[in-house]
This record gives structure tokens, C-alpha cells and sequence, in this order.
């Protein structure tokens, strides 16, 4: 749009220039000042009349906080440094396999929020099967109600993640007679499994942060 605004502009100054003659040159220097005038108004807005766009996922909302992990390959605005923690996990179809956490906390007390990424290290010649993704948060949902009793997956649903096949749930937790709706994303690349979730937060916090991941390699 810019350039065809600038096109028939330069085209209006073109055609003064074949109408004119010398002796009303004056009137061409007007004629210029009010074309640059005009198009510095037309920039400005240019400059201000996008609308706003959503946030893409792989694109950071706070490139400041961006926390970048080379070893597992991945970045994301956890709005500051997180913990990183290893550990293991004993896949039913893996066996026992290494497992990267990395978490940061909002808030203190009982307001305490988290971000939180899992990275699961299967081996080199392990192929995830049909429905991995599903049973994979089953065995979370699992997970989380052994260590919160009640807690409840109570919804999921197949999606796209940076190109690659995703499950997005939800999964109700109660903590102290309080319950919160906690969100999780998982999915694969290359041999790892990635789990992004927030604990504690709105879902637009948690859309901010998946919005924020991104693969580095």
C-alpha cells in the first residue's frame, strides 16, 4: 500500500514538473513542500494504523527475559532465570530415561506461580509409537494426581506445535480447599519430549509463555 501511495505521488510531481513553466517554478516549490508534507503524514499513519497482532508461537513476548537452553535445544521467556534440575523417568516402553526440569517461580507464599519445561531423553533408537502423545499425558495426569490427590485431566486436545504433532490440556488441581486450572503442552522433537505448562496462572499467561518457546536447533 505504501508504494503505490508513493508511486502517484511521484507521478503527481512529475506531471507539475510537464505543466509548468520556468517562470512559475515558485509555484512547483510550493506544489514539493506540500507533497513532502503530505507524505510525512501518510507515513506516520502508515506507521500507526496496524493492528495489533496475536503473538505467534515461537516468537518471545519479552525477548529481554529470554532464557536460552543449548543443551536441549530450545528458548523461552520464563520472566527470569529457572532452576534446572535432572532427574529420571521410567518410561513403560523406554525404561528408565533422563529428564531435564527446568522451572521458575512468580509470586511467593501461597501466590506462588510457576513456569515450568520437562525434557525427556529417549535413546537414540527409540521410536515413538501411534498415540504416544495421548498416552504421554495420561501417564502426567497421573502423575500429578499421585502428588495432588483429586487432581483431574479435564480436557485435551490433539494440536500443531512448531510444525510438529501436540497435545494441549488442561488439568484441575486443588491445593489448600483451592482449586486452579493448570496447562500443559507437550510434544516431540528429534528423540526428546518437551513439556511446557504453567501452574497457578491464567490461561493467558500460559499462552504468553508457549507463545515465547521456540527450537533453537
Amino acid at each position: 500500500m505504501k508504494d503505490v501511495i508513493m508511486n502517484e505521488r511521484s507521478e503527481l510531481f512529475l506531471d507539475f514538473f510537464t505543466v509548468m513553466s520556468k517562470k512559475n517554478i515558485w509555484i512547483i516549490v510550493v506544489v514539493v513542500v506540500v507533497i513532502l508534507i503530505v507524505w510525512a503524514v501518510f507515513a506516520v499513519m502508515d506507521h500507526g494504523s496496524g493492528a495489533p497482532t496475536q503473538p505467534q508461537q515461537g516468537q518471545s513476548t519479552a525477548p529481554a527475559n529470554l532464557y536460552t537452553s543449548s543443551a536441549d535445544g530450545f528458548s523461552a521467556n520464563f520472566s527470569g532465570t529457572p532452576q534446572v534440575a535432572k532427574t529420571t523417568f521410567n518410561s513403560p516402553t523406554a525404561g528408565s530415561i533422563p529428564v531435564t526440569k527446568y522451572m521458575a517461580e512468580s509470586g511467593s507464599g501461597s501466590s506462588t506461580k510457576y513456569y515450568a519445561v520437562d525434557v525427556y531423553h529417549y535413546p537414540q533408537s527409540y521410536q515413538f509409537p501411534s498415540g504416544y502423545l495421548t498416552g504421554a499425558m495420561d501417564i502426567y495426569a497421573m502423575a500429578v494426581n499421585s502428588k495432588y490427590p483429586g487432581a483431574k485431566l479435564t480436557s485435551a486436545q490433539p494440536t500443531q506445535f512448531l510444525g510438529n504433532a501436540a497435545m494441549q490440556s488442561t488439568i484441575t488441581v486443588t491445593i489448600d480447599g483451592q482449586q486452579s486450572e493448570n496447562y500443559v503442552l507437550i510434544t516431540t522433537k528429534g528423540q526428546n519430549m518437551y513439556g511446557i505448562g504453567t501452574y497457578g496462572m491464567d490461561q493467558s499467561d500460559y499462552n504468553a509463555f508457549v507463545h515465547s518457546f521456540t527450537f533453537i536447533q
